[in-house]
């Protein structure tokens, strides 16, 4: 865009150069020392000449205005000529700057997308590790619970066991203590037998014993 101004500006120059009508350099020039004679030759001469020149000036005011009026018309088509280069230019650059507004309204979007993707990607993976944790949380509470249970278990039956343990030995006490009541029973029973077999032995033998002294 740049040279195509510094081109119109040359060739805008160049024409106005051309309209700059050419200086006459014919004068009417007479010696200041002339004679009358010497003057009316002269002066023929000269009006000889300048008819000539005046002729030259037209054609030459001709051939001008011709050339003025081509380099009219080539300034004019030059002028169309950048005007819709400087139109296509300016279309394109519009044209240009319409796609990187698209193009940065497009990035734009994506890059708030992107946050957006960012942001609702954090937020879930928060949810996530909260719901983690509290799930850890949880299972930990159940671990601890099935733990104090089993302990719990644990103790009561070791505490039944313990129960069952004094049962049972509280039965062989019992079973112990009865058997020895049942010895010691039976030793009565057999004792106090043999001492009652025993006393009507020596009474039996004490009848005899008197019967024998009566015969």
């Amino acid at each position: 865009m740049k040279f195509l101004a510094i081109s119109a500006v040359v060739a805008i120059c160049a024409h106005m150069a051309l309209a700059v009508p050419a200086v006459n350099t014919n004068a009417d020039i007479v010696p200041q020392n002339a004679g009358p004679g010497m003057v009316s030759a002269a002066s023929f001469d000269v009006n000889k000449k300048k008819n000539k020149d005046d002729d030259d000036e037209d054609d030459a005011e001709k051939e001008e205005r011709k050339a003025m009026k081509k380099a009219q018309k080539e300034q004019e088509k030059e002028d169309k000529k950048l005007e819709k280069e400087m139109k296509k230019a300016a279309k394109e650059k519009k044209k240009e700057e319409e796609l990187a507004e698209e193009e940065a309204e497009r990035e734009a979007k994506e890059l708030a997308e992107a946050e957006e993707e960012a942001e609702r990607e954090a937020k879930e993976a928060e949810e996530e590790a909260e719901r983690e944790a509290k799930e850890a949380e949880e299972e930990a509470e159940r671990e601890l619970e099935k733990e104090e249970e089993r302990k719990e278990q644990e103790a009561e039956e070791a505490e039944r066991e313990k129960e069952l343990e004094l049962e049972e030995a509280e039965r062989e006490r019992e079973a112990e203590e009865k058997a020895q009541r049942e010895q010691e029973e039976a030793e009565k029973e057999v004792e106090e037998k043999a001492q009652k077999e025993a006393e009507e032995a020596e009474k039996e033998a004490e009848e005899k014993a008197a019967a024998e002294r009566e015969d």
